[in-house]
Parts: structure tokens; C-alpha cells; sequence
């Protein structure tokens, strides 16, 4: 029954969260995250049976905003009266929260048995996966058990190479949100490069929808879909087929090519009614809600397009008041607490194009120059000033700590304090570098102002707001 390797045996029994990671940690092998191999991949589905194949795929790429378009489009697919599976990356709390059903993370019991069957089940390829391949593994095969409607999966790194990019169902649905630079050292130095690799998700006859790009990045877009012979629609523009085609619809209204589906969709007349003719979106126009930042006007937009294409396609009704739906806050995305006598503001930003739009929402609020605790995760010098740049307007006195977070492989760790320090001084910043994270967070909130701010990292975030969701410190969204 024993078969040990690299600490994981055969017939062992998952019990809890922590010992799922550790679990995982011990089966994956060492191959370089941000490059998976998809011939690996495949070998892994197949011993699942291929789960991938049994399920109707909105799939979600970009820069920014992927997280909050995937709960968009959960959103908005279960109040359409659907099940929904959803797997997104990194998880804020819990390894669970990579796999969720109907809007909640698989409840743990359910997740270490589904685990520890996985794993039984892959042992022939032990040693070879990485840590996300098995998790995306995961979630693709518990969607097609639990039967979901429909599954969002949101993309780790890129596209091309991409542990999810086992997903090319012609029915799939492709989303592409903005691109900027990040990831630079996998996915290349330009924005063109890293457009090529993020279009790779579109597959033939696929259909994409595209936000509003750089005229360079949205023609690398067209280019590759055509080459492949996908449509995709550029939003803000004329809908597309990877080329500058005509419709005689306006842009937003392409009729949906008929697909044939392997799973039963609900009528329209069990879901309130349908009309026939495409309905026309508000798209990009959509109208601000107090409390909600304007980036996430543009991730909604992305969503309601696609779940309306789909509603056009598989006849069923849309939800008639969206407003509630718009105000679903991934954890760690501009996202409120009190704690004490401060309201904090947490936010995940960690590129110049994320802290940009996170210092834009928070003008639109009428909040400037806060004391801040922030850091970035290891990144290279030029990245970490051109964060720290775009961050500076937003803050009055800047807090450094350090964290190191995850084990082996996967460590996380900042970027050295006196890095971050240096990049801060530069805009005239005054900074106070504390590398305990505990520490830090008390000198934060020994502040006089009421509001703070705690950006930098989705791996900070991780560290810190298990302890602002404490439920003696309630959240105040």
C-alpha cells in the first residue's frame, strides 16, 4: 500500500485544509510555475476521465481585473438560476477558495475527500505536476462531478502555457481584460509579447471578448484569431472576426452561432421570459455605483457581455435588477473592515497598472494621502518603482514590512524592505520600515487618521486580512 515519494504515500487520508497544502506541496515536482506543460496536463485529465470535456467553459485571461470578472460572471450565472463551478488564483484565506461551488469554496470535508481520490488517481504522474496543475486538476474534475451548468475558470499566468489551456471546447467562451506588463520574466518584455501569449486561450471557433486595449496589443488579438479562425469582439468597437469584418448588427449584437452542447440548458420558459432578437448591453457605459470602484464598472461590463452572449445562445433569461450583483467584492479587491476605531481599506493592487486604478477609485471616493503599510512581493528593481510611483499619490506616510508566506517551491516572499524604502524616497515619500508584519500592523493602526490603506500584494493581503475578518473586528463593505 506504501509508495512513498517526495513525502506523499499511497492510501494516506486528507483531513484538514493545512494538510491538503502540505498534500499537494509533497506530490508536485519542482518544474518552474508560469510554464506548464500541457502535454502533461492532458496526461492528467486523461486519468480523470477527461473532466475538461464535459464542461460549458467561460475562461478568463488579462493583466487586471480577472479575479473580479470570474465573481462577476458567477454572479450573474446563478442568479440565472444555474450552478456554477469557479477556480481563481492566488487564494486570500483558504486553499478551498480555489475551488468553489455556487459561489461558496468546497466545504472542507468534501475537498481533502476529493483530494485524496485525485491524488490515488494521478500517482503515475507524482513528481512531474506542479503545484497548480494539480489544483487546476482539481477543480476541473470536482466541476464535472458536482455537475455544474457552467465553470469560470480564470488563467494563473498568461495563456498560451497556461496550466488551464487544456480548456478548447469550441463552445468555450474567452474573456481577455486589460493587458499590462507584469509577469515580464515569463511572459515576455512588451506588451505585444505578452498580447501573444494571453491569446492564446482563444481556440478555433471559439468566441472572445476583448477589453479595450493599446491599438498594438489589440492587433496582436486579431491577428492570432484569425490565424486560428476565432471570432472575438473588441469591446468598444465593431464586433470582430479576427479581422476588421462588418455585421449588420451594431457592435454588442452578433447573433451567436448555434453549438451543440452535451449537457441540458433550461428552458427559457422555466427562467422568465426570452426575447428572440439579441439584447443590447450597456457594455462599457455602464452607469457608476456609489461604492463601487470605477475599474470594477469596466470588470462588470466584461461579464454582462459575456453572460448575455451566452443567454442569446443557450435561451435563457437574464436577472431584470443588477444592482446587487454589481456590488459583489472579491476578498481583498478595494474591500472594507473596521477594525478598532479605523476603517481599512484592503486592496490587492500589485503592478502599476492595478495600483493605478486602485489610487483612481480611491479619489472617486474622495480619499487621498493615507497612511499606508504596503510591500511588494520579490519583483524586479524596475517593477517595485514604478509601483511605489504610481502609489505615491495616494500616500501621506508609507509603513514597509516583510512577509514570507507558502513553503518549498511555492515560498512567497517581498521584495527586500530597504528596496521598497529606497523606490519610496525617491517620490518624497516618508517611510518607516518595520519588517515584522505584526508590528507593523499596530504601528498602522496607531495612526491618527481614521482611514488606512493596506496595498501591495494579494500575498500581504493573505497574511493580513485573516486578521481584519476576525469576527470580533466585523467587516463594513
Amino acid at each position: 500500500m506504501e509508495d512513498p515519494v517526495l513525502g506523499w504515500s499511497r492510501g494516506v487520508q486528507i483531513r484538514t485544509l493545512d494538510d491538503a497544502l502540505e498534500a499537494v506541496f509533497a506530490f508536485a515536482g519542482v518544474r518552474e510555475s508560469g510554464h506548464s506543460s500541457l502535454a502533461v496536463m492532458n496526461q492528467a485529465l486523461s486519468l480523470l476521465g477527461n473532466p475538461q470535456n464535459q464542461l460549458r467553459v467561460i475562461h478568463i485571461t488579462g493583466t487586471s481585473g480577472k479575479t473580479s470578472t470570474s465573481y462577476y460572471v458567477q454572479g450573474l450565472l446563478q442568479a440565472c438560476g444555474f450552478r456554477t463551478g469557479m477556480t481563481v488564483s492566488p487564494h486570500i484565506l483558504t486553499l478551498n477558495e480555489r475551488v468553489q461551488i455556487d459561489g461558496s469554496p468546497l466545504a472542507e470535508l468534501a475537498f481533502c475527500s476529493y483530494l485524496t481520490q485525485l491524488l490515488e488517481q494521478l500517482m503515475p504522474l507524482q513528481g512531474q505536476m506542479t503545484y497548480f496543475e494539480v489544483i487546476t486538476c482539481l477543480a476541473l474534475w470536482v466541476f464535472e462531478r458536482e455537475q455544474v451548468d457552467y465553470a469560470i475558470v480564470e488563467v494563473g499566468i498568461g495563456g498560451t502555457r497556461d496550466a488551464t489551456n487544456v480548456l478548447t471546447r469550441p463552445d468555450k467562451i474567452a474573456i481577455i481584460g486589460p493587458i499590462g506588463l507584469d509577469h515580464t520574466d515569463k511572459l515576455g518584455s512588451t506588451l505585444t509579447d505578452i498580447a501573444a501569449q494571453k491569446a492564446g486561450i482563444l481556440h478555433p471557433g471559439s468566441f472572445g471578448f476583448v477589453a479595450p486595449q493599446p491599438p498594438e496589443v489589440r492587433d496582436v488579438i486579431l491577428a492570432y484569431a484569425k490565424t486560428i479562425g476565432a471570432t472575438v469582439e473588441v469591446l468598444g468597437d465593431s464586433t470582430l472576426q479576427g479581422k476588421d469584418a462588418t455585421s449588420n448588427q451594431p457592435p454588442g449584437m452578433l447573433s451567436p452561432p448555434p453549438v451543440m452542447l452535451p449537457k441540458a440548458v433550461p428552458p427559457a420558459a422555466e427562467l422568465g421570459t426570452w426575447d428572440q432578437k439579441p439584447a443590447k448591453t450597456n457594455r462599457l457605459h455602464v452607469t457608476q455605483l456609489d461604492g463601487v470602484p470605477a475599474y470594477q464598472t469596466h470588470n462588470w461590463a466584461m461579464a454582462l457581455e459575456a453572460v448575455t452572449y451566452l443567454s442569446q445562445r443557450d435561451g435563457f433569461a437574464l436577472p431584470e435588477d443588477f444592482t446587487q450583483l454589481r456590488r459583489i467584492t472579491p476578498p481583498a479587491r478595494f474591500e472594507w473592515f473596521t477594525f478598532g476605531d479605523h476603517r481599512v481599506l484592503l486592496d490587492g493592487a500589485h503592478s502599476p497598472q492595478k495600483v493605478t486604478s486602485l489610487v483612481e477609485a480611491m479619489r472617486a471616493v474622495g480619499l487621498t494621502r493615507l497612511p499606508t503599510l504596503a510591500t511588494l512581493s520579490a519583483a524586479p528593481s524596475e517593477k517595485i518603482t514604478q509601483t511605489i510611483e504610481a502609489l505615491a499619490p495616494a500616500v501621506s506616510r508609507l509603513i514597509i514590512p516583510e512577509f514570507r508566506l507558502g513553503a518549498g517551491a511555492k515560498t512567497k516572499v517581498s521584495a527586500p524592505a530597504h528596496e521598497v524604502a529606497q523606490a519610496a524616497a525617491d517620490q518624497g515619500i516618508p517611510t518607516q520600515v518595520i519588517p515584522n508584519l505584526g508590528e507593523a500592523i499596530q504601528a498602522l493602526l496607531s495612526e491618527e487618521s481614521d482611514t488606512v490603506l493596506i496595498t501591495g500584494s494579494l500575498y500581504l493581503a493573505a497574511l493580513v486580512r485573516p486578521l481584519l475578518a476576525n469576527p470580533e473586528n466585523p467587516e463594513t463593505a
